[in-house]
C-alpha cells in the first residue's frame, strides 16, 4: 500500500521537522510514557494501548502495552496515519468493515487488529506528531467517558513530549553554544582532561590555543549582531575544517574560540596549525547584497604539560598569550611564557590609570606644523593627542591609544579631541595666527560610530569655524575593511565640507577601484616609505609611485616623517605638495606652536641647513 494514496497533511514536512526536534524517535523505554499507555488500556478496557510517532516511512512506538515484540510497523499499514489528519478522536469500530483497512496485513494477519481508536498528539506549535491509541483484537466502541478520557491521556503524552524536549535542550545548553553549535568552555574543559591523559600516557604534547577575531565588534557596530552571529557561525566552520579527528573546536565567549589539540609532536607543529587557523580567516566573508568584508585573529598558545597542568592554567596563559599577540600588531600567534602574568597585569593598571585620565581630564593636545612644499609656508597644522600621566609624565601614544580603541574609550576621547583641536584653530585665527586647516585623526571604532557626520558638523558649527578647515584623517587600512561602507561612510563626512584624508597611505593594500570611489583632498605617504628614500630605490619608487598615482587622481600628497634636507629636496623634486616632520618642527604645545608660525610663518626651503629641527 503507497502513503501516497493515504493522503498526506498539507503540512507534512514541518511536521516532520517538528516530530525530529523532539529527538524521541528510537530512545530507550520510559517509565512515564509507559504509564499513561497503562492508563488508556485501563480506562478503555482495551490490550492494546501504544503513543505511536508517525515517521517518514513508519510508525515508532514510543510505548507499546500489549505489543511487547512489535516496536514499528510500515506506515503504510499504520491506522495513525489516517488519524493525525484530523483534529479528534479517530474512532475505527470494525477494521473489517472500513474500506479503509479490509485489506491491510495488521487486520488480516497477526497480531489481527479489528478495533481502533486513536487521539492525535498535537504540539503548541500545531503539527500532529503522532497518536495515543487503544486497539483490541475484537469489534467494539468506546463510550462518551471513555473518549474524553483518552483525550485527556493524550494531552498529558504531549505535556510530557514537551518535557522531555525541555529537559533535551538544557542538557545540550549545558555543554554546547546554542549559535555555533560548537562545545562550550564546560564541555572544553572535559575534553581538555581526556586529551591530557591521552598526551600523558602516549608522551606527545597537548596543545591548547585561544582565538580571538580582531575588531570584531566594529562588525557588530557597523552591520548589526545578526550579521555578526552568521559571521561567528561561518569562522566556527571555517576553523573546524582545519582540524582532525580527536582535536576540539569551543566558542568560549563573544568572538573567542578555544581550540585543543591532541597528539602534537612538537611546538612546531602546533605553530603550524595556527597559522592554518588564521589562514582559513583570511577569505572574504559575504555579506547580503554582495558585500564582503575581512577578518583577521590573534591566536595565543599554551602546550601541555609544559605550560600547565589542569584546564583552567592552560586556559589562562593561553589567553595570556592572545594578549600578547594582540599587542604585537594582531593577525599574528603567540605562545605562552611566564613573564606574561606580569605585562596581562599592566595591561589592567594600564586600562584603570586611563579611565582614571579620562574622568581627570589628563589628556592633551600637542600640534604639528605641516609645510607647503612650494614656499615653505604653513599650511596646516595636525592635532596629536598626548597623555599626561601625574606619575609617568609624558605617555607615548603607541602605549595608550590601542587600547583606548580596545576599551572603547576612544569615542568620548576622540569627540574631545576634535573639539579641543577646533577650539585652539579658532584662537589662533582670532589672536591673528594665520592656520589655514587643522588636521585630526579619526581612530577605527570612531569612523564607524553611528551619527559621526552629526557629531562632527555640531562640534565645527558650534566653533564657527568653516568645514573645509577642518581636515579628517583615516588611516588606509581601516577603509580597506569594508570598503563598500567607508564610501559611503566618507560620502557623509565629504557632505558636511570637510576635508578627508588617506593617513598611513602604501601599507594597507588599497584597491584602486575603491580608491577611485573615496572621495577624498589627499593620500599621507607613511613614514616607513620616506626613511630611506634617498639610500632605498625600492622605497624611492614606491614614494614616486604614490606622488603620481595621487596627482592622476586630483589628490594632493602630504609627505611625514620628513627629517633630512635630502628628504625635502627629493620630494619637492617629485612633486610633493605638504611636507611634514622634524626637519621643521616636533609636536608641541599650543602656544609654543602658535608662536613659532606667528615668528617663522614660512621657512626657506632652499638654503635650510641639515641639523635645522
Amino acid at each position: 500500500m503507497d502513503t501516497d494514496l493515504l493522503g498526506l497533511p498539507q503540512d507534512e514536512e514541518e511536521r516532520l521537522m517538528a516530530l525530529e526536534a523532539y529527538c524521541v524517535l528510537d530512545t530507550p523505554r520510559d517509565p512515564l510514557f509507559d504509564h499513561l499507555t497503562e492508563l488508556a488500556a485501563q480506562i478503555c478496557a482495551a490490550p492494546i494501548a501504544l503513543i505511536s510517532l508517525v515517521d517518514r516511512n513508519r510508525q515508532w512506538f514510543k510505548s507499546a502495552l500489549g505489543l511487547s515484540d512489535i516496536h514499528e510497523t510500515p506506515r503504510a499499514y499504520s491506522f495513525c496515519t489516517h488519524a493525525i489528519r484530523g483534529q479528534d478522536i479517530m474512532e475505527v469500530p470494525d477494521a473489517l468493515l472500513d474500506p479503509r483497512f479490509e485489506h491491510n496485513p495488521l487486520v488480516l494477519d497477526a497480531p489481527h487488529f479489528r478495533f481502533y481508536a486513536g487521539v492525535p498528539l498535537y504540539n503548541a506549535e500545531g503539527f500532529a506528531l503522532g497518536t495515543l491509541c487503544v486497539l483490541d483484537r475484537q469489534p467494539r466502541t468506546l463510550d462518551e467517558a471513555q473518549r474524553r478520557a483518552l483525550s485527556q491521556l493524550a494531552r498529558l503524552v504531549v505535556v510530557l513530549l514537551e518535557q522531555r524536549k525541555s529537559d533535551q535542550r538544557l542538557a545540550y545548553l549545558a555543554q554546547f553554544d546554542a549559535l555555533t553549535g560548537l562545545p562550550n568552555r564546560h564541555l572544553l574543559r572535559d575534553r581538555m582532561t581526556q586529551s591530557m591523559a591521552r598526551a600523558e600516557r602516549s608522551g606527545k604534547l597537548m596543545t591548547v590555543l585561544t582565538l580571538n577575531l580582531d575588531g570584531f565588534n566594529l562588525i557588530n557596530n557597523s552591520h548589526g549582531h545578526a550579521v555578526g552571529d552568521r559571521l561567528l557561525v561561518e569562522v566556527a566552520q571555517r576553523l573546524l575544517s582545519c582540524t582532525r579527528a580527536g582535536d576540539t573546536v569551543s566558542r568560549l565567549v563573544g568572538d573567542e574560540f578555544g581550540i585543543v589539540l591532541s597528539d602534537v609532536g612538537q611546538p612546531e607543529e602546533a605553530a603550524q596549525v595556527a597559522q592554518k587557523f588564521l589562514g582559513a580567516l583570511v577569505r572574504p566573508f559575504s555579506l547580503d547584497h554582495g558585500a564582503e568584508v575581512y577578518l583577521s585573529a590573534s591566536l595565543g598558545v599554551a602546550l601541555f604539560p609544559a605550560d600547565g597542568r589542569d584546564p583552567d592554567e592552560l586556559l589562562k596563559n593561553a589567553e595570556a598569550a592572545l594578549h600578547r599577540a594582540k599587542e604585537q600588531g594582531r593577525d599574528s600567534c603567540q605562545f605562552y611564557a611566564p613573564q606574561m602574568n606580569q605585562r596581562a597585569l599592566g595591561r589592567l593598571r594600564l586600562e584603570s590609570s586611563l579611565r582614571q585620565a579620562v574622568a581627570r581630564q589628563e589628556f592633551t593636545l600637542h600640534y604639528q606644523p605641516k609645510i607647503g612644499a612650494m614656499g615653505g609656508r604653513v599650511c596646516g597644522v595636525e592635532s596629536l593627542l598626548r597623555w599626561n600621566d601625574p606619575e609617568q609624565g609624558l605617555v607615548s601614544p603607541e602605549v595608550f591609544i590601542p587600547t583606548l580603541e580596545d576599551t572603547g574609550l576612544i569615542l568620548p576621547v576622540g569627540l574631545w579631541v576634535l573639539d579641543t583641536a577646533c577650539a585652539q584653530l579658532q584662537a589662533w585665527r582670532e589672536a591673528g595666527i594665520d592656520v589655514p586647516s587643522m588636521a585630526v585623526n579619526l581612530s577605527p571604532r570612531q569612523f564607524l560610530q553611528p551619527e559621526l557626520d552629526l557629531r562632527i558638523g555640531d562640534i565645527i558649527r558650534r566653533h564657527g569655524l568653516p568645514p573645509a578647515a577642518i581636515e579628517l584623517e583615516i588611516t588606509e587600512s581601516m577603509l580597506m575593511r569594508d570598503p563598500q561602507q567607508a564610501v559611503q561612510i566618507l560620502g557623509r563626512l565629504k557632505h558636511l565640507g570637510v576635508r578627508l584624508s588617506v593617513d598611513d597611505f602604501g601599507t594597507g593594500y588599497s584597491s584602486l577601484a575603491y580608491l577611485k570611489q573615496f572621495p577624498l583632498d589627499a593620500l599621507k605617504i607613511d613614514r616607513v616609505f620616506i626613511n630611506n628614500i634617498t639610500n632605498d630605490a625600492d622605497d624611492a619608487a614606491i614614494a614616486i609611485a604614490i606622488i603620481n598615482l595621487a596627482h592622476n587622481l586630483n589628490l594632493k600628497v602630504v609627505a611625514e616623517g620628513v627629517e633630512t634636507k635630502a628628504q625635502v629636496n627629493f620630494l619637492i623634486h617629485q612633486g610633493c605638495d605638504t611636507l611634514q616632520g622634524f626637519y621643521f618642527a616636533k609636536p608641541m604645545d599650543a602656544h609654543t606652536c602658535g608662536h613659532m608660525i606667528r615668528e617663522v610663518g614660512q621657512f626657506a626651503l632652499d638654503d635650510a641647513e641639515e641639523d635645522a629641527a
